[in-house]
């Protein structure tokens, strides 16, 4: 058509889309160009989330953990579901990142005792993203029907990642709790 896109992107900042095309004199605009451009925010943009990630396997927590640092998230991990009970009894994190099948307490049963008052974790309402490798029909119904915010499958796309992580951060925005 004769036009032209492109994208300008900046780390910690946000990048902008944008598009150009001519177009007759009809459509209003003097120039004969309609030009279109969308923001968009980075993840880390307002500030370090504090992330809880909760996984029986350690590459995992540190290839999860690596890439939410590099964003300059914090992180903190637990190996399974009752040693994040107690961290989440003590310490307050802004959402977490939960593997489904661990030994002593699976992702299902932990998340349903966060979302339990009598517990004593500090935030019963925190978001809770499962991780896990089952991504077959029904998955994510059971990880939602326990309690579970979201859904995000392995391996993990960084893509994927940050767009869980800019549809959960507003509500921290839009409460004050951070």
């Amino acid at each position: 058509m004769g036009g032209d896109v492109g994208c300008n992107s900046s780390y910690g900042t946000g990048s902008t889309f944008w598009c150009e095309l001519p177009l007759p004199e009809s459509t209003g605009s003097r120039s004969g160009i309609l030009s279109i451009s969308q923001q968009t925010d980075d993840a880390s943009q307002s500030g370090p989330l504090h992330i809880l990630l909760v996984d029986d396997v350690k590459v995992n927590l540190i290839v999860l953990s690596s890439m939410l640092r590099q964003w300059g998230h914090i992180t903190e991990t637990a190996e399974n579901g009752r040693l994040a009970i107690e961290l989440m009894k003590k310490n307050r994190y802004d959402m977490v990142f939960m593997d489904c099948q661990m030994p002593e307490m699976d992702g299902y049963e932990c998340t349903r005792r966060v979302r339990n008052p009598k517990t004593g974790v500090l935030d019963t309402t925190l978001p809770i993203i499962a991780v896990t490798a089952h991504a077959m029909t029904g998955d994510r119904e059971r990880c939602l029907e326990s309690g579970m915010d979201d859904y995000i499958s392995k391996p993990i796309d960084q893509g994927e990642l940050q767009s869980k992580l800019i549809k959960w951060k507003p509500r921290f925005e839009t409460t004050g709790k951070k």
